[in-house]
């Protein structure tokens, strides 16, 4: 009796083909498994990571309102706004890591983080007015005082300035000094004319400004083209809605909005602020001038401290990765000597 070897043969091979898509079935299954758990564990690693990160960043804002609200603990008035308002923007970020976590936390989570967070900012926001009242101006007339006749208090007048619609903080100040609406100038000022005073420079062009001396704040706004140079500030420097300009200031803090292909030497004793701001450049503060020795010692500022490199941007999250908006000078490119 004959066997059929190519039966057996045929029969054997589709045994084999079923036994190998049985072990391919146990082995994608088993590699679903590790993938989904490797899942799990990295969503838990986040998970962990969020709290913590959330949990230290709150207790230490929270500790920072403590310390300003501390009886006895008195600051001057231009450090006590510097100090709130670096605490408000430290929350409005973490609210920003609270919205990158959606994806991840249970809703719960998110709202009760959320609310959390809205609850300290309204704390801060509300601790900032209380401290430091906001100013009602008028005008009066000193010879009807004089006269003990009742003066009624008038809104300030317009001065003409253009108005930009930028933030506050950012805007050309009340009864300041400074520069506004020139083009193609080299423009100064020095000594007592800036001493401790609030300084503006607004919708300048293709302008060199010095200022030689100690301001208590420098608001900027609307500069293109245009290089400016300032001694130790004791206060904040705001930057708005600059383009293409060069910068070689001292300050307690720094802050830009809005701004682009911009060049910063710069000496911060606290650190730099960005947001919505692109192809910024930083380098040490390197300015010297007659008085720059005495201005620092009377402004108070650190000439030994600077965390020029020590650049925050709002609008980037990651942490282990460096944002794009912002970079370093090389010292091949920086100006050593300025004319």
């Amino acid at each position: 009796m004959e066997v059929d070897t190519s039966d057996l043969s045929e029969r054997k091979d589709r045994m084999t083909e079923k036994l190998q898509k049985r072990h391919d079935g146990r082995i994608a299954e088993i590699e679903k498994k590790r993938e989904e758990q490797d899942v799990d564990e990295s969503k838990k690693t986040s998970i962990d990571y969020f709290y913590k990160t959330f949990q230290v960043e709150k207790s230490s804002i929270e500790t920072g309102l403590e310390d300003l609200c501390r009886p006895g603990a008195k600051l001057p008035k231009v450090q006590l706004t510097d100090r709130f308002d670096a605490l408000i923007m430290r929350v409005k970020k973490l609210q920003k890591f609270i919205a990158d976590y959606t994806a991840v936390l249970p809703s719960y989570d998110i709202n009760r983080s959320q609310s959390s967070a809205s609850e300290l900012l309204s704390t801060l926001q509300r601790k900032r007015e209380e401290m430091i009242p906001k100013k009602k101006f008028a005008f009066k007339s000193r010879k009807k005082e004089s006269e003990g006749v009742p003066v009624e208090e008038k809104p300030p007048k317009e001065d003409g300035r253009a108005k930009s619609g930028v933030e506050p903080e950012n805007a050309f100040v009340q009864d300041s000094k400074g520069f506004s609406d020139r083009s193609s100038e080299c423009l100064r000022m020095a000594g007592e004319e800036i001493k401790l005073q609030d300084v503006s420079l607004s919708n300048l062009k293709s302008c060199k400004v010095t200022l030689e001396g100690y301001p208590s704040a420098v608001h900027v706004n609307n500069l293109k083209d245009c290089k400016v140079f300032c001694g130790p500030v004791p206060g904040s420097i705001f930057v708005d809605n600059c383009e293409s300009c060069v910068f070689v200031v001292a300050c307690q803090q720094l802050r830009v909005h809005h701004t682009k292909d911009t060049q910063f030497y710069l000496q911060v004793t606290s650190r730099a602020i960005i947001e919505d701001t692109t192809m910024v450049l930083f380098a040490p503060y390197q300015w010297d001038y007659a008085t720059k020795g005495e201005d620092y010692r009377q402004s108070g500022l650190d000439p030994n401290r600077n965390n020029w490199d020590d650049v925050d941007d709002f609008n980037w999250l990651a942490s282990d990765k460096h944002s794009p908006n912002w970079g370093i000078l090389p010292e091949s490119q920086r100006v050593q000597k300025w004319d």
